[in-house]
């Protein structure tokens, strides 16, 4: 994948902003095919639109916003160190307003132009980011052309140079997007016919030249700008299909380790994860000498429940027991799993054996005045029986003990008549 995300690198993203974006993936097989089905529908258009379906792009808004961010203050900072640079030429070629260039200079447009550096990362709506930074280009570029315009010093063609920076720094640094580059572009249009009328008043042919100089080079920026994007547009969703196949493959991994983890009936852990917590946590007890106990649960006159009422209601009742023990427990660490059959399993870390059985009684007392009807049963109603053990664990001993002891415990507890809690020390 990291691969994949190198070659799809371009200038407008980051390697990491595009694996943010695509690592954000939903999980939901439904919400996956739809994004697939966007991307490759994009994909197939020709010619290709510079906007994805709505949630495809405002995935790719979001991956690009700080690289869009980091370009606008580059090009305005640019932008405006040349304004400042060109300070230092008002003195030879705008002598008779000298002042008043400096004053609007380094008086006005610079500092408005340097708080609104310091505000663009704080702005939250980025079209209004780009369109102010696009003003502010147009606005240092159309004052340097008004001084020359004002001056009866200058040549006017001497400031010819500004507009086509300003034009690369609006369309090829900034990279404003295409509608907000084609307003940019449209503003420098109107900048040059302005500053060419005043320098070529009265002659028409060599007006239409320049004019159609500016227009050419105006058209090569938006064409390039407009490329630019596509480029990085289809980079994005050809990365975006790689990362919805990794997202599946994600999400077939996660099924296969939760069913090897999971008992399908009732959906909670079973005998395998049981074993393998008990150990970690076994050994855990022993290295902190915390105390670790287990109940060992089995519903009362299962075989005959299953006789009355059907293989489907053992079942149900199966599932229906996992929810209340579910439910009985309070901390995050405590886990319930299902042992084999009728039998259930209660892990309880950090959990002295007095305290453990007390939760066991509160358990067992739970399922009998819920009243799940067995008619087979002395007393009309689904039963449990629950051995407890638990202790500090010695240095070397095993978890296997624990586990013969709890087995043991809800053994007695069947023997004196069941629906009742044992506990073994």
């Amino acid at each position: 994948m990291r691969r994949r995300l190198r070659r799809n690198h371009n200038k407008d993203m980051s390697p990491n902003e595009l694996q943010h974006a695509w690592q954000d993936l939903p999980h939901d097989v439904g919400q996956l095919d739809t994004l697939e089905e966007q991307t490759r529908e994009w994909l197939a258009q020709e010619p290709r639109r510079l906007r994805f379906p709505a949630g495809l792009d405002a995935r790719f808004d979001s991956a690009g916003k700080p690289a869009r961010l980091r370009r606008l203050q580059r090009a305005l900072g640019a932008a405006l160190a040349i304004f400042v640079l060109l300070g230092a030429v008002d003195l030879f070629l705008l002598p008779d307003i000298l002042e008043t260039a400096w004053l609007v200079r380094y008086a006005i447009l610079t500092p408005l132009v340097l708080v609104c550096l310091l505000w663009m990362p704080r702005a939250h709506w980025e079209r209004l980011r780009e369109s102010l930074a696009a003003g502010l280009i147009l606005a240092m570029a159309g004052t340097q052309v008004l001084f020359g315009m004002l001056s009866d010093a200058a040549p006017v063609q001497q400031f010819d140079l500004v507009l086509i920076l300003a034009l690369l720094i609006g369309n090829l640094v900034a990279q404003l997007r295409y509608r907000i580059a084609s307003g940019f572009t449209i503003g420098m249009l109107l900048l040059y016919f302005a500053q060419e009328t005043a320098q070529y008043e009265g002659r028409l042919v060599e007006q239409c030249l320049a004019a159609a100089g500016m227009l050419v080079a105006c058209l090569i920026s938006l064409t390039v700008r407009r490329n630019l994007e596509l480029e990085r547009r289809i980079a994005f969703a050809n990365g975006m299909l790689g990362a919805i196949t990794q997202r599946r493959l994600a999400n077939a991994n996660e099924n296969l380790s939760a069913q090897a983890s999971s008992d399908p009936l009732t959906g909670l852990a079973n005998r395998r994860e049981l074993d393998e917590r008990l150990m970690r946590l076994h050994r855990n007890a022993i290295r902190q000498q915390q105390p670790l106990s287990l109940l060992f649960i089995d519903v009362d006159y299962f075989k005959a429940f299953n006789d009355t009422y059907g293989h489907q209601g053992g079942d149900d009742c199966l599932r229906w027991l996992g929810g209340i023990l579910r439910d009985g427990l309070r901390r995050p660490m405590d886990m319930v799993a299902r042992y084999g059959g009728e039998e259930f399993a209660v892990l309880l870390p950090d959990t002295p054996p007095d305290a453990a059985r007390k939760l066991a009684e509160q358990l067992r007392n739970a399922v009998y005045v819920a009243r799940l009807p067995h008619e087979s049963s002395p007393h009309q109603r689904v039963t449990i029986s629950i051995g407890v053990a638990g202790s500090v664990p010695n240095p070397g001993a095993l978890s296997s003990t624990l586990v013969q002891a709890a087995d043991q415990a809800v053994y007695l507890a069947k023997e004196e008549g069941r629906n009742c809690v044992v506990m073994v020390s």
